[in-house]
């Protein structure tokens, strides 16, 4: 469609001299501001006030009745319609619209329509004009609208409008949307009463707004107008909105769909959509998509009006955002600035010598006990504060500054209004301007704290060289107000010696710099704006031993919310390393994000003076020898703290009041002062053991004394006597010392020892249950084997034999060959045998399973776990094992074991381990048993008592008493210990017992103890609780 519905090049007269139209000016005013936002709508359309005088006319008006801007413009009114309508025109022209006026006065609100048949230029052409009201603020019928509509025209130009009522509501639409923007403040409630516009005045059913975020190529839904329920809808209108705005956003110009049930092949509530962008200079900020539940087809002047709409709503939000931008801005440097510590201040030096301070921070309330307000307006009430002994050196500090354009680092002392004294130190840096005048941006802390403390230790320091006073304070008070424009502090920011920030830690626990100050570079070498963009450049660079603590330094201040303060390295990309301090204040914010406001300084020269101070006090402080320093006359003039106490002074103070020869014994000092001194004196050194006293209590302590001089570098005269003194005590204690080393090594090695054995020997219980499982499996398989074929077997031989019986009866007379084999073989006692032979392999594969199962019970490898179990089981399993020491032989009565168990529940334990205390008890009790009948001939009643009882508490007890040669009670409480044994070498280890112990008390949580009765017997008694934990 090429038609052009711009409107453009209206013409207006506004300077009317009379008094009762000031009001109607001042409308007139308005609506030519809202007129002007529509320049290029093509639409035949002129406004009237209530006289019938033009206020506007649209460009098509005009070039229809040849009119121009001149012809417009009357010197004292605005001009008739009668003054461009002759009779022979358009007759009764304003006689017409004066009828209709009435109408409207009368509280009419209708809409008329006029036709009229009219030649001009010799072409005859009939014209509609449809009339409205227009209203003023108040209310108040303030003229007419008049649209017109060529509805034949031999030599025409179509203006693009199906109908002048379209028209009119797009002219409507236009002058809304314009009021809308004029008189909204915030942009939600804006963009929702412009969809609401657009449904109403255009006739759709819903519409929803998403706006576009460049930076990050997003879109997310913003807000909707939902004509059925009158209100702002939540979501959007389809699924399908989304994809309409996304393709809009993409191609950038309108999207009409006339059926989207047609385009997708879907069913749907709504049929049309319309889409379009809001652009300004290429750059889109949103879309809008428009719903309609009937089929709409494509209006082209619709398209090009929406297009202009898009235009002006997008300056509208980008001028929004220009101001959120700049309000966000300002609260950031605003909120930086209450947290910055220190004084910052602001302070001109004209070029005609006239001083003042343009901008002082809140801070100086809390420093100096003075307004910021006294300061600005009188710069000498803070100059007045100088102490008079610092005053000379502070100003001459400030004109070599302003000579040289070198920073300004000063220390003095104040003195507040009310008296009080204080230090403080400043460092800020000149800046040139045009004129000559020069301006400091620093700020000014206070070290009072600090500098009472290097007072207090100035006479120690006073040989160590010259610090440099590292800038460091405590923030006593946040910084109360900053410069009221955004330019001012950001260059007081980067005129500030350091580097300003403003760190956020969000939500999800990801951190980023929205603002750093330009000393970013003078401290990390480093771009501003490559810090913001990525945060960890500044933690690379930071010393690989320091950077997991200055992490967690700051994450703990952030969770906490406590004021942070550090020290750290870099480790520049140049090589070089630097030392620098952070300090910082976490504030909470109502998004649970967190804002740290602070400040980095490079410390590095004060940090490297400190720690060469520090090295130099620590050699003397920390050392354990004594060092001091006297005058000629002997008189003590230093002591360091290893001095005092070896001496038993209690004090420096109390030191000074001392002479070296007093620290040494009444009955050498003759020999201090007649040898000792003079030979310093000569040889410039003494060095020998002598004798010292504790001042206190008298003690002889024998010392390692070196005493020699200190002399003039220049001249070579001698300045004082030193002395390095070491107290040798300790060295007679050398060999007490080593003795007990030696006592405490052997004790060591006894005990690895044992812990080496018993790892050997549960290693080896461990591969011998390994191997005894093992045999015991492999054994139990073939012995099941002929264990279940003896019965059958048995049974078949029965039946032969009774078959042969059988022969035997009734062929009582067999062949001559099978009577001489029956003969040989002996058969009737092969009969008898064969049986016996049988009975005893029965007897002996039974036998053969009891130890297969007694082995398997006793070694129990797959419970390494705490298992419920019968103890009389693994009692007799152990029983078994043992029987062949047990039972009778020749030459060997043999161990009665006698068994009194009580009924016991299920045991919770390490079965196997608790078998080998077991094993460990009884073997220990055979033995004892064995070696009391070899040196007894013919003893008898040998016996093992093996009782079981149920304990209260949910205890069980097993007693295992023998009635042996007993244990002598002098060996009695060695029992458990690693390696004793009262076997012969080469038949035990000293372990069994210690190791039982260990199982029973450690692993079991219960008791094992002895009761011996030398010559009648030894009893051990096992307590466990029947349950673990």
């Amino acid at each position: 469609m090429t038609e052009n519905l711009m409107i453009s090049d209206l013409y207006q007269r506004v300077d009317s001299p009379l008094q009762n139209e000031q009001s109607l000016q001042t409308e007139l005013k308005l609506l030519r501001q809202k007129i002007s936002c529509y320049e290029q709508i093509a639409a035949e359309f002129a406004i009237l006030d209530r006289q019938m005088r033009y206020l506007a006319i649209s460009r098509n008006w005009r070039d229809r009745y040849g009119l121009n801007g001149e012809d417009l413009i009357c010197a004292e009114d605005l001009c008739s319609v009668d003054a461009f309508f002759d009779q022979e025109t358009i007759p009764n022209v304003s006689e017409r619209l004066q009828e209709i006026s009435q109408d409207y006065l009368d509280g009419k609100n209708d809409t008329y329509e006029e036709d009229f048949f009219v030649s001009l230029g010799g072409v005859t052409q009939q014209l509609n004009w449809e009339i409205n009201p227009w209203y003023d603020d108040d209310g108040e019928f303030a003229g007419l609208s008049v649209i017109q509509e060529v509805i034949s025209a031999e030599d025409s130009n179509s203006s693009g409008f199906n109908s002048p009522k379209l028209a009119q509501r797009l002219l409507n639409l236009q002058f809304s949307v314009t009021e809308v923007l004029s008189d909204s403040i915030d942009l939600d409630p804006a963009i929702s009463k412009l969809l609401q516009l657009f449904c109403e005045v255009l006739g759709w059913d819903l519409a929803e707004f998403w706006m576009v975020d460049n930076q990050n190529d997003s879109l997310s839904y913003f807000t909707g107008w939902d004509v059925s329920t009158q209100k702002s809808s939540g979501f959007t209108a389809l699924s399908l909105g989304r994809k309409i705005a996304i393709q809009t956003q993409s191609c950038k110009r309108s999207v009409w769909i006339d059926d989207i049930n047609e385009n997708n092949g879907t069913k749907n509530t709504f049929h049309a959509v319309l889409s379009f962008p809001i652009v300004c200079g290429g750059e889109i900020f949103g879309i809008t998509n428009l719903f309609s539940q009937s089929i709409r087809c494509q209006n082209n002047s619709l398209l090009q009006i929406l297009d202009v709409l898009g235009k002006q709503l997008a300056q509208f939000i980008k001028c929004k955002r220009a101001e959120e931008s700049s309000i966000k801005n300002r609260t950031r440097m605003q909120q930086m600035a209450e947290n910055v510590p220190g004084m910052i201040y602001e302070f001109r030096l004209g070029a005609d010598g006239r001083q003042s301070f343009p901008y002082v921070s809140a801070g100086c309330k809390e420093i100096y006990g003075i307004d910021a307000a006294q300061i600005v307006e009188d710069a000498d009430i803070l100059f007045n504060t100088t102490h008079p002994d610092d005053l000379t050196g502070f100003l001459q500090t400030v004109i070599e500054s302003a000579q040289t354009l070198e920073n300004w680092t000063y220390k003095w002392r104040v003195i507040t209004p009310i008296g009080k004294q204080k230090w403080v130190k400043g460092v800020s840096r000149p800046v040139p301007q045009t004129g000559g005048d020069i301006l400091w941006y620093g700020c000014i802390i206070d070290i009072s704290e600090q500098q009472a403390a290097l007072q207090e230790r100035k006479i120690v320091e006073a040989s160590l060289k010259k610090l440099n006073e590292e800038l460091e304070a405590r923030v006593e008070e946040r910084t109360q107000q900053l410069s009221q424009s955004k330019e001012q502090f950001q260059q007081l920011a980067d005129n500030i010696p350091g580097m300003i920030y403003e760190l956020r830690f969000n939500p999800n626990d990801t951190m980023s710099f929205t603002y750093v100050s330009s000393g970013c570079w003078e401290i990390y070498e480093l771009d501003p704006s490559l810090v913001q963009q990525n945060p960890q450049v500044l933690f690379d660079i930071v010393h690989p031993e320091e950077r997991a603590t200055l992490k967690q330094t700051i994450y703990d201040s952030a969770r906490n919310l406590q004021n942070y303060e550090h020290k750290w390295r870099i480790n520049l990309p140049s090589g070089k390393q630097k030392w620098l301090k952070g300090f910082s204040k976490p504030q909470a914010q109502p998004d649970g994000s967190i804002l740290c406001h602070g400040c980095i300084i490079d410390i590095t020269k004060s940090e490297l003076a400190e720690q060469e101070r520090q090295i130099f006090v620590s050699l003397i402080e920390n050392s354990s020898d004594l060092i001091g320093i006297a005058t000629l006359e002997g008189k003590f003039l230093y002591v360091n703290e290893a001095g005092l106490k070896l001496l038993g002074i209690n004090s420096l103070a109390e030191a000074k009041k001392s002479y070296i020869a007093q620290s040494f014994l009444p009955e050498d000092r003759k020999d201090v002062q007649q040898r000792i001194i003079p030979t310093v004196m000569d040889n410039g050194l003494y060095h020998s053991e002598y004798r010292f006293r504790h001042y206190q209590t008298g003690e002889t302590i024998p010392v390692d004394c070196n005493m020699f001089l200190i002399k003039n570098p220049q001249t070579g005269e001698p300045l004082y006597f030193a002395t390095i003194t070491r107290d040798i005590r300790d060295r007679k204690q050398v060999d007490i010392k080593f003795k007990q080393q030696a006592e405490e090594l052997e004790k060591s090695l006894l005990e690895l020892q044992s812990t080496q054995t018993q790892l050997i020997q549960s290693e080896k219980m461990s591969s011998l249950g390994q191997m005894v499982a093992g045999i015991a499996h492999e054994i139990n398989n073939p012995v099941g084997f002929v264990y279940g074929n003896i019965a059958p077997c048995r049974e078949y031989t029965q039946d032969l034999l009774q078959l042969i019986e059988l022969y035997r009866r009734y062929y009582a007379h067999p062949p001559e060959e099978i009577q001489e084999l029956i003969e040989a073989v002996d058969l009737d006692f092969i009969k008898t045998d064969i049986l016996r032979l049988l009975g005893s392999m029965h007897e002996g594969t039974r036998r053969i399973r009891e130890i297969v199962l007694s082995l398997r019970n006793f070694s129990r490898l797959d419970e390494s776990e705490f298992k419920q179990v019968d103890i009389h089981t693994g009692i007799d399993s152990t029983l078994m094992l043992l029987q062949n020491r047990l039972k009778p032989k020749p030459g060997y009565p043999g161990i009665e074991v006698i068994k009194d168990y009580a009924e016991l529940p299920l045991i919770q334990c390490y079965p196997s381990q608790l078998n080998q205390v077991l094993m460990n008890i009884l073997v220990n009790a055979i033995d004892a048993i064995d070696s009391q009948i070899k040196n007894q001939e013919g003893q008898k009643n040998a016996q093992i008592h093996i009782l079981t009882k149920v304990l209260p508490s949910g205890w069980v007890a097993i007693n295992i008493s023998d009635n042996g040669p007993g244990i002598p009670e002098k060996i009695s409480s060695k029992l458990f210990d690693p390696f004793f044994t009262t076997k012969d070498v080469g038949k035990g280890t000293g372990l069994g017992l210690s190791i039982s112990y260990q199982i029973i008390v450690e692993k079991h949580n219960g008791k094992l103890y002895c009761q011996s009765n030398p010559g009648k017997g030894t009893s051990f008694t096992i307590e466990i609780p029947t349950k673990q934990g």
